[in-house]
C-alpha cells in the first residue's frame, strides 16, 4: 500500500525485494481505503507493506463499514515510514492501536526517516555567506 510513482525509491525497493522472495505482489498504492479493503477482500493477501498510520485509516474504515479486519486473509504487515518499536524495541503507542484492534503481527522496517539521526554535539549551520 505504497507508491511507486515519482521514483520513490522505498516503494520500489519494497516491490523489488518482495518479487526477489517470490511473493505476488498486488500494487495498490496509498490513501483510498475503501479500494485496499474490496482489494484484500477479493484477492485475500496475508501481508500488507503500510505506512502504520493508514493501517490505523484502514481500521477506522473497517469500523465504519462493518468489516471484521480479524476475519480478513491480513495476518501480517510489514510497517514503512514510521515507528512502531520504543527504544527497548518493544510495541510504541501506535503499533498497540493497531493490534489492540487487529490481530495481526507487524514488522519493522527502517530508513532514514525511522532513524531520527541525532549529532549531540552538532552546531547548526547558517545559511548564507
Amino acid at each position: 500500500m505504497l507508491t511507486l510513482d515519482r521514483q520513490f525509491m522505498a516503494g520500489m525497493a519494497y516491490y523489488s525485494g518482495i518479487r526477489k522472495l517470490g511473493a505476488g505482489v498486488v500494487r495498490v498504492g496509498p490513501g483510498v481505503p475503501s479500494l485496499q479493503w474490496e482489494t484484500i477482500e477479493r484477492l485475500k493477501p496475508t501481508a500488507i507493506v503500510a505506512v502504520p498510520s493508514f493501517i490505523i485509516k484502514l481500521i477506522q474504515y473497517a469500523e465504519d463499514n462493518g468489516i471484521n479486519i480479524n476475519a480478513s486473509s491480513v495476518k501480517k504487515a510489514v510497517c514503512i515510514g514510521e515507528n512502531i518499536r520504543t527504544e527497548q524495541l518493544e510495541p510504541n503507542i501506535l503499533a498497540q492501536k493497531i493490534t489492540d484492534k487487529w490481530n495481526i503481527q507487524l514488522f519493522s522496517t527502517y530508513a532514514s526517516t525511522e532513524m531520527q539521526t541525532h549529532l549531540p554535539n552538532a552546531k547548526p549551520v547558517k545559511a548564507g555567506i
